[in-house]
């Protein structure tokens, strides 16, 4: 039965309908109560498959939408968990970057114990120490050259100047010409300082 077809006319019969009536009258109208009854019934049908119809695509329609759901869900957590791998892997980077960068006592030590390195290293220190010496003894080389009042030599001049010149100075007094016991004695005082390592002009 469809929802067009019209319902059949609704029957009554009461207790005073069943004494009175007809034999024949009472079946007809216990058929058409019948009839009323099943027409209900059809009509009930009809609307619970309807409805059992419309909750059934309503029950597809979410099933479609949750596994769409999921599927972008599994989707952004497999992009979340590799933009954490990323994550991970450029940190390791950082810190890898960072002991290359700054290298540990343990990393030292342990370079150190390297026979090649060890020997490279001692090597190194050797020729510092050998270059180091040669510099402190070409500069005290230097300064004993030098002929300046802080220089040992500037230092030792004077006494061997006022040497020379107490040790000679009677010979300006016993010369018969003054000029010549001044030569003389230049000349002297020269001898000895050119002796000493020093070269003085007059």
């Amino acid at each position: 039965m469809t929802n067009e077809e019209p319902l059949p006319k609704k029957v009554r019969l009461s207790e005073t309908d069943f004494k009175v009536m007809a034999r024949d009258e009472l079946i007809l109208r216990w058929k058409q109560y019948e009839a009323y009854v099943q027409a209900l019934e059809g009509k009930y049908t009809d609307l619970n498959s309807n409805d059992v119809t419309g909750l059934r695509e309503s029950e597809e329609k979410l099933k479609q939408q949750q596994q769409e759901s999921a599927r972008r869900e599994n989707i952004l957590v497999m992009r979340l968990a590799t933009k954490e791998q990323e994550m991970q892997e450029c940190t390791t980077q950082i810190q890898y970057l960072k002991q290359v960068q700054q290298p540990s006592v343990a990393q030292l030590r342990s370079a150190m114990v390297d026979p090649a390195i060890n020997l490279l290293f001692l090597k190194m220190k050797s020729e510092l120490e050998q270059t180091k010496d040669k510099l402190e003894q070409a500069q005290n080389e230097l300064s004993a050259w030098k002929f300046t009042p802080d220089s040992q030599t500037g230092k030792k001049f004077p006494f061997s100047w006022l040497n020379c010149i107490h040790t000679h100075f009677f010979f300006i007094h016993l010369s018969v010409d003054g000029h010549l016991g001044c030569f003389h004695l230049l000349v002297i005082v020269s001898n000895v300082v050119v002796n000493r390592g020093v070269q003085v002009s007059f």
